[in-house]
């Protein structure tokens, strides 16, 4: 699949994720669509309930000025607002699965291991899933607390009413910004850290770091790269068929702009359309990041590989016997 002695040049990682989605197209799909097709559909019906809610929203304005508040109303902005939060939660779990799935497929294919889709599915059901989740909470409390910090500044700057600390203020916020950059960059290969080597949630943040150290920029411009294309392939076959689903919506909306119906004097009437769409936008939402999954997470891995030639992170022990190859991890 690669060589483990020479590192890859740019064309060399698309070079190898194009024979690496060969190699793993079959299984990726069946694992993309066992997580994201359930979870997408009940996340379409969490878009449904959520532009529902926003037409209710508008009604129960208009009975509020009347003096007239609907309870039975009230209550279900609240059930179509949580419908749309679990949607959500729910969905962004799928993925997480989904992604875990079409990574360890991915990296133990790199290594010459064909992996199964049982067992691919008895990764995903471990450890592994719950390690990923602490990696994307801490990752986000990092860039949250960073953020935070200079907001603060900002805030005591504010109150202290004075021109250069405001000044300071707004240079925190920018190197607040360009910090959380760094981090994110720089912890970027801690999820496939996780998912591959197995490593721990603090493991793996030290594994990325270690990798990524002196190849910072050059990971931040092919992990850029990839997304503007990756965004591409996805838009190129998203929007037809959003225009497809959505034909009905748009046609509708063309008509009242043109007839002049009043949407100025009556917005209810475009969020009434609204309700006719959500399902639509689910499924739409749903194809993009099944693309993304299939796509996106093969990238990571190769770069991932690239970064251990790089740092040479490959100590390969061959067995005469049965030519297994044995990896150790070098002590920095």
């Amino acid at each position: 699949m690669f060589d483990k002695s020479k590192p890859m040049t740019l064309g060399d990682i698309f070079n190898t994720t194009f024979n690496l989605i060969k190699a793993t197209f079959t299984r990726n799909v069946v694992i993309v669509a066992a997580f994201l097709i359930p979870v997408g559909i009940f996340a379409a019906y969490g878009f449904q309930m959520f532009f529902s809610t926003i037409s209710d929203i508008t009604k129960s304005a208009k009975d509020y000025e009347s003096g007239s508040v609907n309870p039975s109303q009230i209550a279900r902005l609240v059930v179509g607002f949580g419908s749309y939060f679990f949607a959500v939660t729910f969905f962004y779990l799928g993925n997480l699965a989904a992604t875990i799935g079409v990574t360890k497929v991915s990296y133990s294919e790199m290594l010459g291991e064909k992996i199964t889709l049982g067992d691919s599915f008895k990764k995903i059901f471990s450890l592994i899933y719950l390690r990923s989740i602490g990696q994307n909470i801490m990752l986000i409390l990092a860039c949250c607390a960073v953020f935070m910090c200079a907001v603060f500044v900002m805030a005591v700057a504010k109150m202290m009413n004075n021109g250069f600390l405001n000044f300071f203020g707004v240079l925190a916020v920018i190197a607040a910004v360009v910090i959380i950059i760094y981090l994110v960059f720089r912890w970027y290969f801690a999820f496939i850290a996780i998912v591959g080597p197995e490593k721990k949630v603090f493991e793996s943040f030290i594994n990325s770091s270690y990798l990524v150290k002196d190849y910072w920029w050059r990971t931040f411009g092919i992990v850029l790269l990839i997304s503007i294309i990756v965004q591409f392939a996805e838009s190129v076959i998203s929007t037809p068929i959003s225009f497809l689903f959505m034909w009905d919506f748009i046609s509708q909306y063309f008509k009242m702009m043109a007839g002049g119906s009043g949407i100025e004097k009556d917005p209810a009437l475009v969020f009434e359309m609204m309700k006719s769409f959500g399902f639509a936008i689910g499924f739409v939402i749903v194809l993009g990041t099944m693309l993304q999954t299939m796509l996106s997470p093969l990238f990571n891995v190769v770069m991932y590989f690239d970064l251990r030639i790089r740092k040479n992170d490959f100590e390969e022990i061959t067995n005469q016997d049965d030519n297994i190859v044995v990896e150790h991890d070098p002590v920095e």
